[in-house]
C-alpha cells in the first residue's frame, strides 16, 4: 500500500512538472512571436538577385520588465581581482574595484531565469561593469531565453531592467550555454553579446548586437560582416 502511494504521488508529480513546462514554453513562444529586430541584416541573394528580410513585419517589439534592487553597500571583501563575488548566498558586483557592492536581485517573472540559478557558472565574461552601468547575460537553458539584465544612472543598483534575447532558449533542461560574452563600446550606447553552445559535436556560435544601450538585441547573421568584427572583439 505504501509503495502505491508513493507510485501515485510520483505520477502526478511528473504530471506537474510535465505541464509547468509546457506552460512556460508558450510564454517564451508568445514572446518570441511578438519580437520586432531594430536593424535585421538584409543579404541579396546572387542567383535569384532577391532580398531576404530576416525580420517578420507583422510583429511587434518585445517589452523588457524592472526588477527592483537596492543600494550599493559595503562588504569586507577584495573587489580588485574580481568584480563579481558570492557573499553569503547572494550574487554581488562591484563598479569601482570593491568600495562598494550592488546586490543583484532575481527576476521572478514566469518564463524568464533566476540569477540565483546560474550564480555558480558565472564568469567575467558574463558582466559588464563601468562607473555607470552593470550589464549581465545568462540563462538560456531549456525553454528560457537568455536574459540581459542591467541597472544604471540615477537608480544604480535600486532598479534593473530585464530583456530577453529572442529565440535563444536550448530548449534542453540539462545543457545550457557553455560561455556568454557581454561588453558594451561607445560610451554604452553599443552593445555586444556572444553566446556559445553546443548541438552535438558541432559548436554553435551566435552574435548579437545592440545600437540603443542595451534596450533592444539583435541578432547578426553570419553572413554579416559585423559578425567577424563582433568575434574578434572578444578574442573568438
Amino acid at each position: 500500500m505504501k509503495i502505491l502511494k508513493i507510485s501515485v504521488f510520483c505520477l502526478i508529480a511528473l504530471f506537474i512538472a510535465y505541464y509547468t513546462f509546457k506552460w512556460t514554453q508558450g510564454v517564451i513562444e508568445k514572446q518570441n512571436a511578438n519580437y520586432l529586430p531594430e536593424n535585421p541584416y538584409i543579404e541579396k541573394e546572387k542567383d535569384h538577385h532577391t532580398t531576404q528580410d530576416y525580420s517578420s513585419s507583422e510583429s511587434q517589439p518585445m517589452q523588457g520588465h524592472n526588477v527592483n534592487g537596492s543600494r550599493a553597500v559595503e562588504l569586507p571583501i577584495d573587489g580588485k581581482q574580481n568584480n563579481h563575488i558570492i557573499y553569503k548566498g547572494q550574487l554581488y558586483i562591484t563598479n569601482n574595484k570593491g568600495k562598494t557592492w550592488l546586490a543583484v536581485p532575481d527576476d521572478d517573472t514566469l518564463g524568464y531565469p533566476r540569477i540565483s540559478d546560474d550564480q555558480k557558472s558565472l564568469s567575467e565574461s558574463n558582466i559588464y561593469v563601468s562607473s555607470e552601468r552593470v550589464a549581465i547575460v545568462y540563462g538560456g537553458q531549456g525553454p528560457e531565453n537568455i536574459s540581459v539584465l542591467f541597472t544604471d544612472g540615477q537608480y544604480l543598483g535600486e532598479i534593473w531592467r530585464v530583456w530577453s534575447l529572442s529565440k535563444s532558449a536550448t530548449q534542453n533542461l540539462q545543457k545550457g550555454y557553455e560561455k556568454l560574452y557581454i561588453d558594451f563600446l561607445n560610451s554604452d550606447k553599443t552593445g555586444y553579446i556572444v553566446a556559445i553552445r553546443k548541438e552535438g559535436e558541432q559548436q554553435v556560435v551566435t552574435a548579437y548586437r545592440s545600437v540603443n544601450s542595451g534596450i533592444t538585441w539583435d541578432a547578426v547573421h553570419t553572413n554579416d560582416p559585423l559578425y567577424n568584427e563582433i568575434m574578434k572583439h572578444f578574442g573568438l
